[in-house]
């Protein structure tokens, strides 16, 4: 039923989407996906006559129970005596129980139990997989000491100053991203390509420095990992992975949106020729609950830039 009702939302707000393209801002698309994480995670909701889940059957398990005695209705005739029963010796009971012709079992497949094998075997796997790559990155990045560049950390406190951020962020150069990203929540670190640290310009610098701010301040992180939890849950619906795909680039877009909030519409041109420059080194991007990156998503930067 959880999963049921989550793709009706989802229908829904892809159908809002298309309703109000271009007439709202893309912090309300994003907002509208926020609907949907609350729904999934607080599934029992309060019922209403209205509430679109209505057309949801519910999937309630049948039990087999005796009918219940009939209720006594008043000024009945009393109940009559209970039958006198005849003592019959054990050895006579044990000689019918034992001779009785046993009846044959019915061999049917256990679906349900299958089912729900399969959907942990699942769960586990994406689990798994998920604990042991998030685990893999901050090893690496803990290995790795703090860039301490005057002028890289006084862009990155004028950065933090313009976008009202106050947590401690350190600067690191790491091999094993190919995008600068906000990697942590307690203890965020602002990770840069090793190949890139000493490439990129002030400009470029300051333009990554204030996305990845801006997912700090818009706490990101916790919502990647609520969205991961999910989406490991109902990992066996394709419509609950296309959701949270259209989520991260309105998240993007978003963070797009705060950034040039702050810096003013005089910038958006510099903004957009920053990320295209990213573009030209970046490879690929692997998704990841505790990353959050500027270029998550190559395939939508057409979308962005616009």
């Amino acid at each position: 039923n959880s999963t049921i009702e989550a793709s009706l939302l989802v229908l829904v707000i892809l159908a809002l989407r298309l309703l109000l393209r271009n007439k709202v801002s893309p912090r309300s698309y994003y907002g509208l996906w926020l609907i949907l994480l609350i729904r999934m995670v607080m599934p029992w909701a309060p019922e209403s006559s209205v509430s679109l889940f209505n057309f949801v059957p519910a999937a309630t398990p049948e039990f087999a129970t005796s009918p219940p005695p009939p209720p006594a209705a008043t000024g009945a005739t009393p109940p009559a005596p209970a039958p006198v029963t005849e003592t019959i010796p054990a050895a006579t009971q044990t000689k019918t129980i034992l001779s009785a012709p046993s009846a044959p079992a019915r061999a049917s497949f256990p679906w349900e139990r299958a089912l729900a094998l399969a959907w942990l075997a699942g769960v586990a796997a994406l689990g798994l997989w998920l604990c042991a790559a998030n685990l893999s990155l901050w090893l690496r990045v803990r290995r790795q000491s703090p860039m301490t560049g005057r002028a890289t950390l006084d862009l990155l406190e004028d950065c933090k100053e313009l976008m009202a951020v106050r947590a401690p962020i350190s600067v690191v150069a790491c091999a094993a991203i190919e995008t600068p990203a906000i990697f942590g929540y307690l203890r965020p670190r602002l990770l840069l390509p090793e190949k890139l640290a000493d490439k990129l310009s002030q400009e470029e610098l300051r333009f990554i420095f204030l996305h990845e701010l801006g997912h700090v301040k818009r706490n990101d992180i916790v919502v990647n990992w609520i969205v991961a939890l999910l989406q490991i849950a109902h990992w066996f619906n394709p419509l609950i992975w296309y959701a949270f795909y259209r989520m991260r680039t309105d998240r993007e877009q978003a963070c797009d949106a705060l950034v040039l909030a702050r810096t003013g519409p005089e910038a958006s041109q510099a903004y957009g020729r920053a990320m295209l420059g990213l573009l030209e080194h970046t490879k690929s991007f692997r998704y990841l609950p505790s990353v959050a990156g500027i270029l998550e998503n190559e395939s939508q930067l057409k979308r962005r830039i616009k």
